[in-house]
């Protein structure tokens, strides 16, 4: 079987902001010094595979001359800094009768590095859109992957319910996906929508969530009375979640790539299909630093300072490049963001975490020099009251606020622990020992619900007893 390529027709909105973001960063590297001229590139490279069609050219000015930088190149170490060789990703579709389905679209959606945290987004790689169509006997071809990613895959058979396929990496190995059918639903039970961009055409492989209800006066999230915990929106944006309760309202988790993710709230069952539009999002960039020099892949995170469960949507996480810098695309607009470098990525030091008011959908928000601190070491000593030994697994997890951000550190077999290069600022403290919770009145500790240990680290060590937990 030959592998042809196909390219993808996207949106009319979508190739127009490519085409805006690609002008201005075409005028920002004539603009720019060498070195952060090759950063505006990659960022330029970054932005324009996650916008626009993966076969055109991009031509950018770069170290004083124009690189033609097309569809071919592919990313090194999790970035867009090098070239890898390709193999063919090979094969079939059926159903689950193990018939061939034909005509069924298969799209390279995002990827993530098989080693490390990636320095672009999980659909900025140059492999991500590419696509094919299933023959009659329900073979199909995707060329030239990237072997050091592994691909998620969307499959949007014609007729039939939309499918992802997640950790795929390209080997000689034939890949088989079976497509659930498409169940006759009783639509009184039915949760229907369309996810649209802000043009109005439709988003195609967008998952929306279930996550919780709500009536007049009160929430609730987890267990939810649905069939389906997750739907995937069709060629036309369409999807459809079946409930076994008509009563209240739902909030839905909306993301696709390329889009900012959206918390819809109050999303009624039988009531037509509902149209959900998806905004690009912002542009947030920045750069961390040691001694005025550039640190290189360290973990940097952003999400939504709000963590309520109505509203929050997760968030993102990249490693620098070469030059120190990140780049998040597709930040939920019109929101208050922490911005924030993941201890554990550092050690021994420790980066104070940076509060960020991002604007409305396609701004471009500067994030600043986040500046690497010696740490401070915290070490301590666990003892069980009752005088068992502290089992293999024992650990203890220090957490930051209001930074997505913790280190794990096992207590060995003498109950002692220690982290190197804790952050100077007020953290959190627990114990995760099976059966065994914080001692509730001990002296020198400063104990908060839910039975964590509340300090700043300033060097001195730690004495901790643990008591059996109540049944």
């Amino acid at each position: 079987m030959i592998c042809q390529p196909l390219e993808i027709a996207e949106s009319r909105f979508r190739k127009l902001v490519a085409a805006r973001l690609a002008a201005d960063v075409h005028r920002r590297a004539k603009q720019s010094s060498p070195a952060p001229r090759a950063a505006t590139v990659a960022i330029a490279l970054c932005v324009y595979w996650s916008l626009a069609p993966p076969a055109a050219t991009l031509v950018v000015a770069g170290d004083g001359r124009n690189d033609a930088l097309d569809d071919q190149a592919q990313p090194m170490g999790g970035g867009l800094e090098g070239a890898r060789a390709g193999r063919d990703l090979k094969g079939t579709v059926v159903d689950q009768g193990e018939r061939a389905i034909a005509s069924a679209r298969v799209l390279a959606y995002t990827a993530t590095p098989k080693r490390g945290v990636s320095t672009v987004c999980a659909h900025c790689y140059p492999d991500c859109g590419k696509q094919a169509i299933t023959l009659r006997d329900g073979r199909f071809c995707l060329s030239r992957l990237d072997t050091t990613l592994l691909f998620r895959l969307l499959v949007l058979p014609p007729g039939r319910l939309p499918q992802f396929v997640d950790k795929v990496e390209p080997s000689d190995a034939a890949l088989v996906v079976r497509i659930k059918d498409r169940p006759r639903l009783d639509k009184r039970l039915l949760i229907r929508g369309r996810v649209i961009d802000p043009a109005g055409n439709p988003i195609v492989g967008a998952s929306v969530e279930p996550i919780g209800r709500m009536w007049p006066g009160r929430r609730s999230f987890g267990h939810l009375p649905v069939l389906d915990p997750v739907a995937i929106s069709d060629q036309y944006g369409n999807f459809e979640i079946s409930t076994k309760d008509t009563s209240g309202g739902y909030f839905l988790r909306v993301t696709a790539r390329g889009f900012a993710s959206r918390m819809v709230q109050n999303v009624r069952v039988g009531m037509g299909r509902q149209r959900i539009k998806l905004e690009e999002g912002a542009w947030v960039a920045g750069r961390v630093l040691r001694d005025n020099e550039p640190l290189t892949g360290a973990v940097v995170g952003i999400c939504q300072l709000d963590r309520d469960a109505g509203s929050f949507v997760g968030g993102q996480r990249l490693s620098t490049d070469s030059t120190g810098r990140f780049n998040f695309f597709n930040v939920v607009p019109d929101d208050e963001h922490v911005v924030y470098v993941e201890t554990r990525s550092v050690t021994p030091y420790w980066i104070p975490a940076e509060t960020l008011r991002v604007m409305g959908s396609g701004s471009r928000m500067d994030a600043g020099v986040l500046r690497a601190q010696t740490g401070v070491a915290l070490a301590g000593h666990v003892t069980l009251i009752d005088g068992q030994r502290l089992p293999a697994d024992a650990r203890v997890v220090l957490q930051r606020f209001p930074a997505r951000d913790y280190v794990v550190e096992m207590i060995d077999s003498s109950g002692s622990f220690a982290f190197r290069g804790a952050p100077r600022e007020t953290c959190d403290v627990s114990f995760g020992v099976a059966g065994y919770r914080l001692v509730a009145d001990q002296r020198d500790l400063d104990i908060v619900p839910p039975g964590v240990v509340r300090l700043f680290p300033d060097g001195r060590s730690l004495e901790v007893r643990l008591e059996p937990s109540r049944q």
